[in-house]
């Protein structure tokens, strides 16, 4: 046994080796059992392959700076710390169907007089590299080593010496981050920060990764700490006897258990693909319960917009909840939140007034906010344009964000394609078509002057102003697609090339950024699924299969943003009461940690789409546990989750983290977000309920329904029990899949199938395959 205090002293203990000799012997006896033996044991706890040991430690000193290490043996055994007497019990076992996988369990019991004390493990790594990339998922992305600025919610970037010239990310400096110049580095968080209870890094002189899957029974505290000279660096796990958002009762031991993996990586993105099928194998199977099915979300959701939505005087769709309505956001705002994005799934499936209502939004949009270079401001409220610098939203210049005019487009050519087939709008669509070829052309020319996208511009000019980040990343999909609705190449040649430059310059690094607009430049979820949207669009027009690549690879990262278990919610908050599910919901970025309902702003059938193009079916697990859930946080009438949330409102707040205070945790409905409603409209029309692979004869059911193959005896025909269990009416869509090999596309919900069922009512139906 090697103890070791606060300078690193060693002390010998003989009766200790001896001790270890002897397990030695009897382990060698029992070399084929799951239990490691002591030569794989030493080779797994000095972790040689990323130069790491682990060993356990003890604290009564809450800032652990007066701290006694001590190595752990297999077995049980106990240590004598300054003449007190701790015993622990450690277990090593072999991971079935992993090489390089090991599960550890450390439980550590103290003497009577050292309840309180802080205990835990520590991994240190030697030969350490401040260019090793860690990760945390929906909290740390390459250590969140980027430049920091001290700036609290709005995050916008207003020091002109970050203007018109390029510049790496930017962060807030109250998120936790190592450290990108000298000095002391040194990032702490609780585990109810992460997404997957997981911690990993990469190292480029290794060529190696590292990986760490924990199981959330305790909310450990994990501190990341890198020496001066940045040639060391420890993991600690630790936490006391107190009760937590895990651990309901006060505990008398420490106990932690995880699984690791390391693996050869060749970059980040190497990691995030090894991470992607391993992210749920630690945790218990996740539950779908069923509340709200598709068609009576959307009939839900429609009613709220044709009602609370819709303001008359200025004919628009509000993107406000009542509460900030007479905010400055508090009319339209493009893209992001649902402006130029909500008429898609209204034209799609909604009634004559929502399809009118729809018409007249993109009119009020496209006459007001688009500036003399075919770009677009942001917001629009009572006939005044404002800036999209939340911190300054009328000064000049004003501003116009490139994620939002990516959306814009995108969205736009959608429903312009639904237009076309109207007899009562077509008259409007060459109108339209104009407006948006002019878009187009405005991000064309931004990309040809300046050999990126940036993140915010002059729209009135056509100059980039803060330059940077994958905010643009919205525009690969939208440039794709103005290519296949136009007929026109040049779109498309500069849609390759930035998804090219983003791929090289962000996504192969293991990150996106500024997907939304008032976080400065930091990671997020939203500009990983944008990428992902442009790559499957390029992957379907080009055929190229090195965008199918790019879109396995953009799933994998974005896939790290996404809840992989069902977090058990405080049973007096928001989310306990009603038994939430949170697998499923998609964490916002490193500086606003809760997860939210749903995608922000895509319905997810570009995973559908990818599931398509390669038969992997994580890519449906992953789409049911977005889509399904999603619907459990609406509010309705007969379950309303606040006193202020009204029928149809849904708040994006799915609060696992207690960033926003413990007392939040499940909580902080403090009003609907329209982003949410629209995004659920998006998922219902555009997510079948129910999709039948013809080659492989599998059903995946992503509405809440209940559903299974009865026969398929024919090749003209399927038979399908289907079952709704819930209290609603709904349509159901069903998508027969016969040809794999023709892509999707857009706007397919005319071509699902429509099934009426009555709340729980059961039905047989058979359906021909195309």
């Amino acid at each position: 046994m090697i103890i070791i205090k606060e300078y690193n002293q060693y002390v010998f203990n003989p009766l200790r080796l001896l001790r270890s000799i002897s397990m030695l012997l009897m382990a060698v006896l029992f070399s084929y059992s799951s239990i490691l033996t002591a030569q794989e044991k030493s080779e797994i706890q000095s972790l040689s392959s990323v130069n790491g040991t682990l060993q356990a430690f003890v604290s009564k000193d809450s800032t652990l700076q007066y701290s006694e290490r001590f190595t752990i043996d297999q077995g049980e055994n106990e240590v004598v710390l300054d003449g007190e007497k701790w015993n622990y019990t450690v277990k090593y076992e072999k991971v079935e169907g992993h090489k390089n996988a090991t599960d550890v369990e450390v439980i550590i019991h103290p003497s009577k007089e050292n309840q309180k004390a802080i205990m835990g493990v520590e991994f240190n790594f030697e030969n350490w590299s401040k260019d090793n990339y860690v990760l945390v998922p929906a909290s740390v992305y390459n250590g969140n080593r980027f430049k920091t600025i001290n700036m609290s919610w709005p995050g916008v970037i207003v020091d002109e010496a970050d203007k018109y010239h390029d510049i790496d990310p930017i962060i807030p400096d109250h998120i936790p981050y190592l450290n990108l110049e000298e000095g002391t580095s040194k990032l702490s968080i609780k585990l109810n920060d992460a997404s997957i209870p997981a911690i990993a890094f990469f190292s480029p002189e290794l060529q190696r990764s590292f990986l760490l899957l924990i199981k959330p029974t305790k909310n450990f505290d994990i501190v990341v700490k890198e020496s001066e000279d940045r040639k060391r660096a420890s993991f600690l796990f630790y936490s006391t006897n107190k009760p937590d958002v895990y651990s309901k009762e006060k505990t008398d031991f420490f106990s932690i258990n995880f699984r690791m993996f390391d693996f050869p990586s060749q970059n980040p993105i190497d990691l995030l693909t090894h991470f992607f099928p391993l992210r749920k194998s630690f945790t218990e199977p996740n539950e779908f319960v069923h509340s709200i099915p598709f068609g009576k979300s959307f009939e839900i959701q429609e009613t709220l917009h044709d009602t609370n939505r819709w303001d008359e005087s200025m004919k628009i769709y509000r993107q406000s909840g009542l509460k900030e309505r007479d905010k400055f956001y508090g009319g339209v705002q493009l893209g992001w939140i649902g402006g130029m994005i909500e008429e898609q799934p209204l034209l799609t499936a909604g009634n004559e007034l929502s399809k009118k209502r729809s018409v007249q939004n993109i009119e009020t949009i496209l006459n007001n906010m688009q500036g003399e270079s075919g770009l677009m401001y942001g917001m629009f409220k009572d006939d005044i344009v404002y800036s999209d610098d939340f911190r300054n939203p009328s000064k000049k210049p004003l501003l116009g964000m490139a994620r939002k005019n990516g959306d814009a487009l995108y969205f736009l050519l959608q429903s312009l394609m639904i237009l076309k087939e109207s007899k009562e709008y077509g008259s409007m669509v060459e109108k339209f078509e104009s407006k948006a070829r002019k878009l187009a052309d405005g991000l064309s020319n931004l990309w040809l002057k300046y050999n990126q996208f940036g993140q915010f511009f002059d729209p009135n000019t056509g100059e980039l102003v803060v330059y940077g980040s994958t905010s643009g990343a919205s525009a690969i999909g939208a440039l794709a697609l103005a290519c296949e609705y136009f007929g026109e190449n040049k779109y498309l040649e500069i849609a390759e090339a930035a998804g090219d430059f983003y791929y090289r310059r962000d996504l192969q690094k293991g990150y996106t950024t500024a997907g939304p607009g008032e976080a400065l430049q930091c990671p997020d979820s939203e500009s990983a699924f944008a990428i992902l949207e442009g790559y499957m669009a390029l992957y379907d027009i080009t055929g190229k299969e090195k965008y199918l690549k790019m879109a396995e690879e953009a799933t994998a990262y974005f896939a790290t943003w996404v809840t992989s278990y069902d977090f058990e919610f405080p049973e007096q908050s928001v989310l306990g009461k009603i038994d939430a599910k949170a697998t499923g919901s998609v964490w916002a970025n490193i500086q606003n940690r809760h997860g939210a309902p749903a995608i922000c702003n895509y319905s997810g059938d570009s995973l559908l789409k990818l599931y398509r193009a390669t038969n992997n079916p994580l890519y449906i697990d992953l789409l049911k546990d977005i889509a399904h859930n999603a619907l459990q946080y609406v509010s309705t009438t007969d379950r309303p989750l606040a006193p202020n949330m009204l029928h149809g409102y849904v708040c994006e707040r799915v609060n696992i983290s207690n960033w926003e205070g413990e007392q939040n945790v499940g909580g902080n409905f403090y009003d609907s977000s329209p982003w949410v409603e629209v995004a659920i409209m998006q998922t219902v029309t555009q997510v079948p309920s129910i999709y039948f692979d013809v080659e492989n004869n599998t059903l995946a059911i992503f509405d809440h329904l209940n559903a299974s193959i009865e026969n398929t005896s024919t090749k003209e025909t399927i038979t399908i029990r289907i079952k709704n269990p819930t209290e609603y009416d709904t349509v159901c869509t069903v998508f027969i899949d016969s040809a794999k090999d023709k892509p999707m596309g857009w706007n397919n919900y005319a071509e699902f199938k429509k099934i009426q069922l009555s709340a729980n009512e059961e039905k047989v139906v058979t359906l021909k395959i195309k």
